[in-house]
Order: structure tokens, then C-alpha cells, then sequence
């Protein structure tokens, strides 16, 4: 009978039997509960701020251990946490009291979430959604993002962005700009720039990508809204085209175009003299380089040859370019020198521009540009540039300009003996007076790889003539029919790669510039590349 007593006790004891069982589904372990699972603020204007709560309890028999309480959504910026610490442990049966703020900081309905991450077994990241409205001044960025596809490196494609104001009061813009490589903004309108609710602008994004690879911008919208700064993504990648081989079979005797323009003010009068004495060195230092020259030199405005165009085959070439560097132009009244020169005499590039402009069949300069030909024109003044103060035009214009009519950069060359940049220098001419900074001309010089000569220096020695000599022939500069995409680009001279230390990519003049080592006369050159440029 005890026996049978004990069993029957044990039988009806249930809980004592229980309680060593852990059922997940009797809210055993670590639980969470939060309420309420939404919180439904007041609309607010700019600068307004309503404070609502909800509450976090450990429901389980184990301690919640809550990692973090923060707000996710695109529009979370309009709610702030304000707890000290979201990072916290209750125990069973303790709560947490969570305080969000709201201020609009976009407008209209606003929707966001607030996220309890934890080691609840029921639920590890509880949400309460957050309800608000704006009564404010909001942009919107459309579209956002914006894929702009692929395209071939170098090529420009464009889309649209619209700005608009979604709210419901006034917002000013006062900056728009874009980052990221490849990646352009133009505005039409002048900025600050007030929209009113629902009014929009458009913005213009251009893409050229610069690489073979995705590559991603972003347009910055700051403004006085609340959010104060918007941004919006783009992307785009880059394309390689086919690559391109182009050949050069170097001539003996490579063909130079030479043109001389010669300041005709008085003070020049020394160094006119000086060009014209040693112009016999400069065609004898040229000799080692080619006999297949043409010089002339410009006569005033309007750029006409004045002693017509020389060759080797000229007789007595020296005298006649003595006598026309120093007669400048021919008077068209009386057929006489006129050595003052005329409009243009101290603006130079543009006495150049329209001499080039003048070498067409029929025309007072015809056949002095020949297709195989360097053009290299030296400019010869001891003031600055002054083009535009005549005409407007720029030295970059007008250098863009000859090269147009040329037709490659590649082929052009533009040298200056003139006044140091910046600050000029003793010339000791005529009037012993100094000569001016030689802006412009020595942009133009750099633009186009020439060469520069401080005209207060022993410009014409050997070695100054031998540079300008060795820069009117094509033995360093190698123009490519399209810009390249430096990396891919392959040089060979007689069927030899060339290291890249022997030469550089100028991307001004879209040419393979030889820094030493360049090819002789007779040579053979072959250069590949990916070209940049070449778009559908």
C-alpha cells in the first residue's frame, strides 16, 4: 500500500512534474512585446516638435537583452530617438519607455519605422511604424537614381533631373553641383532660385565616362528647407572601342611650313635687325633636319606674304627675307614698304590667324600650307597679346582657330620670342626700354608645344635656332586621328616598342610627343591605342 500511496502522489502532483519542461509555446525563454505598433504624430510646421512613446517589455521567463533601438525608412530623418542609450537589459517582467520625435523635414504624409533589435526568440526586430505629416517646404529629385547606361569612353550623353517643391511652402535653392568623375551639371537658371509649392526646375546631367568601369556621381541640391541638403545618384560605365593602328613612314626631307609675324612697332627695330641677320643660321641649322621648306612672313592685317613664299629653290632668299621682315608689309596705295606696320602689329595671332585664312587656291598666301607638312609659326614682340583688347577674339580662340584650318593640332606649332611671363624683362632695344610679359603669346606657345625664347636673352644662338629648327619638322610630335585612351597606347619605331619613358601623350594636341630618342629621317612608326571620342 505504500508503494501503491507513493505513485498515486507522484500521479497527482501535475506542476511539480512541469516545471522542469520549457515550452516555447507557453511563453517560456526570451519574448518581447511592444505597444503600441503605431504611433501617429500631429502635422508640424518648420521648426514645431511633438514627442510620442511606445514601450518595450520582456515577456519571457529570461532576460531581453534590446542591441538597438533605431528609425529605418527613407524619410527617417524627420524622427529622432531620445533616449540616452537604446542599448539596455530587462529582466522578466521590466519594460522600457522609448521617446521619438518628430520634425518634418519632408513634406506632406511621412512614413518611417522604428526598429527594436534584440535576443527576443518571438521576435528579434520588432517594428512600429511612424506616422506623420509636413507642412513644409520639401524638394524632390526626380529621378532618383538615374542609370545612364553604358556608353563609349569619351562620349557625352545627357538626361534630365527635375527639382521639384512637394510641399506646401516656399523653398530657396542656393547651390546645385554635381560629384563624381565623368559626371557634369548645367544649370540654366541663375541661382539663388525660389520655388514655390509644386513649382520645378530641370538640370541637365552630362556623362562621358572616362574608363572602363562603372562609375557613379552625385547631384547636391542645398537649399533652406529643413533637410537643407538633398542628393540623388547616378551611374554610367565606360566602353572601350576597337583599337586603332596608324603609320608613319618617315620621309627624308619631312616637308616644314614656316611662318614668321614680326612686331612693326618702333621699339622692335633691334630685334627685327637681329631676325633678319640670322636668318641664314636658322635655314642652315634647318638643313640638318629637311630642305623641303616654305617660309614667308605675314604682312599686316590682313596676313598677305610680303616677299612671297621662299623655298630652297628661291634666289636669293636670305636678302628677300631680310628685306621683308624689315619692310613688313607692302602699302596698298602705293605698292611701297610700309615698315610701321599696321592694326594688328601688336596683336600677332591674329596677323597669323588671317594669313592662314589666306593660303586657299586664288588666295594672296595660296599653297604655303602643304598636306605632310609641320605648320610652325614663330611670333617675334616685346609686348603682350593684344587681340582681345581689338577684337575680343582670345589667344586660345585664335589658336583654335589656325589649328581648325591646319586640321589636326598635331600638326601645328606656335613658338614666341617675347617678354618673360610674368614679369617681362630688360630688352635693351632701341629706346633700352623692357619688354613687356608676353601673355598670350607664350599661352599659345604651351597650348601647342612650340617654343619659347626670352627676347632679352641671346635669343638667336645656335642652340635657340637648332630648337626652332628641330620644332618646324615632324620628328617628335605624332598626331593621332582620334583623342586615346592614354593607358592602351602602344608606340614602335622600326617595328621596335618604344618604352614610355621616351615619350608621353599630349591630350591638347592629340599627339604622341617624343621627350627623347625620336625617330630619324627614313624611320618607320606605328602607334595602336583604344581611341576615346568615337561615339554612336
Amino acid at each position: 500500500m505504500r508503494w501503491l500511496g507513493l505513485l498515486v502522489a507522484v500521479g497527482c502532483n501535475p506542476e511539480s512534474s512541469l516545471s522542469e519542461i520549457k515550452n516555447p509555446e507557453d511563453n517560456w525563454g526570451v519574448t518581447i512585446e511592444v505597444e503600441p505598433r503605431t504611433l501617429t504624430f500631429s502635422p508640424l510646421t518648420v521648426g514645431e516638435q511633438e514627442i510620442q512613446s511606445f514601450t518595450i517589455r520582456s515577456t519571457g521567463v529570461e532576460s531581453l537583452n534590446v542591441d538597438l533601438v533605431s528609425i529605418i525608412g527613407e524619410q527617417a530623418a524627420s524622427f529622432t530617438v531620445l533616449n540616452t542609450s537604446t542599448t539596455f537589459i530587462l529582466d522578466p517582467g521590466e519594460e522600457q519607455s522609448i521617446d521619438v520625435a518628430f520634425t518634418p523635414m519632408d513634406a506632406n504624409d511621412i512614413w518611417a519605422e522604428a526598429m527594436v533589435d534584440s535576443n527576443a526568440g518571438n521576435e528579434e526586430q520588432a517594428l512600429v511604424t511612424l506616422e506623420a505629416v509636413g507642412l513644409i517646404g520639401a524638394l524632390d529629385i526626380s529621378p532618383n537614381p538615374l542609370n545612364l547606361g553604358e556608353h563609349y569612353v569619351g562620349c557625352e550623353v545627357e538626361n534630365e533631373i527635375t527639382i521639384t517643391n512637394v510641399g506646401n511652402e516656399p523653398v530657396t535653392i542656393s547651390d546645385i553641383s554635381e560629384l563624381g568623375d565623368g559626371f557634369e551639371v548645367a544649370i540654366t537658371d541663375a541661382l539663388p532660385l525660389t520655388l514655390q509649392p509644386a513649382e520645378l526646375i530641370t538640370v541637365d546631367v552630362t556623362f562621358m565616362p572616362l574608363q572602363e568601369a562603372e562609375v557613379t556621381g552625385q547631384l547636391v541640391v542645398v537649399s533652406d528647407e529643413p533637410m537643407g541638403t538633398r542628393t540623388a545618384e547616378q551611374s554610367g560605365s565606360g566602353l572601350l572601342n576597337n583599337q586603332v593602328t596608324q603609320q608613319w613612314a618617315f620621309a627624308i626631307d619631312p616637308p616644314a611650313d614656316i611662318m614668321f609675324s614680326v612686331d612693326a612697332s618702333c621699339s622692335m627695330s633691334d630685334n627685327t635687325s637681329q631676325l633678319a641677320t640670322n636668318f641664314s643660321s636658322f635655314i642652315s641649322q634647318l638643313s640638318n633636319f629637311s630642305n623641303n621648306w616654305q617660309v614667308m612672313v605675314t604682312g599686316g592685317d590682313t596676313g598677305c606674304n610680303v616677299g612671297g613664299i621662299l623655298t630652297p629653290s628661291t634666289p636669293n632668299y636670305v636678302n628677300t627675307f631680310k628685306e621683308a621682315v624689315k619692310c613688313k608689309e607692302l602699302s596698298s596705295l602705293s605698292g611701297q614698304c610700309w615698315p610701321m606696320g599696321d592694326t594688328y602689329t601688336e596683336a600677332l595671332l591674329t596677323e597669323a590667324r588671317n594669313a592662314i585664312e589666306n593660303t586657299d587656291q586664288g588666295e594672296c598666301n595660296a599653297g604655303f600650307i602643304r598636306p605632310e607638312a609641320m605648320l610652325h609659326i614663330i611670333l617675334v614682340s616685346d609686348e603682350p597679346e593684344q587681340s582681345v583688347d581689338i577684337s575680343g577674339e582670345t589667344w586660345q580662340q585664335l589658336a583654335d582657330q589656325i589649328i581648325a584650318k591646319r586640321g589636326t593640332a598635331g600638326m601645328v606649332r606656335i613658338s614666341s620670342i617675347v617678354g618673360d611671363v610674368p614679369n617681362g624683362c630688360q630688352s635693351g632695344g632701341w629706346f633700352g626700354s623692357d619688354a613687356y610679359p608676353g601673355e598670350g603669346y607664350v599661352d599659345a606657345t604651351n597650348y601647342t608645344n612650340g617654343v619659347f625664347l626670352s627676347i632679352c636673352d641671346n635669343w638667336s644662338d645656335p642652340a635657340n635656332l637648332q630648337l626652332l629648327a628641330e620644332t618646324s619638322v615632324l620628328l617628335d610630335a605624332y598626331p593621332l586621328d582620334h583623342g586615346a585612351v592614354e593607358e592602351t597606347i602602344q608606340v614602335s619605331v622600326n617595328s621596335y616598342p618604344v618604352s614610355d619613358q621616351y615619350w608621353h601623350y599630349d591630350a591638347n594636341t592629340q599627339s604622341v610627343m617624343f621627350d627623347s630618342n625620336a625617330p630619324q629621317e627614313g624611320s618607320s612608326v606605328t602607334i595602336t591605342y583604344v581611341p576615346i571620342g568615337v561615339c554612336e
